[in-house]
């Protein structure tokens, strides 16, 4: 599929065996309130070369190291990942790339007060 891009300087995703393909990507939680059941979002971000996609990780461990351990997460297909892609409009998937520096990311404090909005 057109929307995966790879990072210079990293392993091209293609080459890392992952289990069935599965992709570890930053999710939003999202309240609805016509809807008890919980949902998400995938979160879109801007990357440290500027441009703007969605984030995805062949581990979860590089997910943590590159958003940090309050970051949501969900474990998708890679298929399925495109598939929302595709419906949202999102033009990119970046595989195991970076961030830049000063990108915002979930902190303890913040997942509390989305917590609290749940509760």
């Amino acid at each position: 599929m057109g929307l995966r891009q790879q990072s210079p300087g990293l392993v091209p995703s293609h080459m890392i065996e992952t289990p069935s393909s599965i992709l570890f990507v930053p999710a939003c939680p999202i309240r609805r309130d016509s809807d008890a059941s919980p949902s998400f979002g995938l979160e879109v971000r801007q990357l440290a070369s500027g441009e703007y996609g969605c984030l995805a990780f062949t581990s979860l461990a590089q997910l943590v190291e590159v958003l940090g351990e309050f970051q949501p997460w969900v474990g998708l297909p890679e298929s399925v990942v495109e598939q929302e892609l595709i419906r949202t409009g999102v033009t990119a998937l970046f595989i195991d790339s970076n961030v830049a520096p000063q990108t915002w990311r979930w902190q303890r404090d913040s997942m509390r007060a989305l917590a609290r909005q749940s509760a």
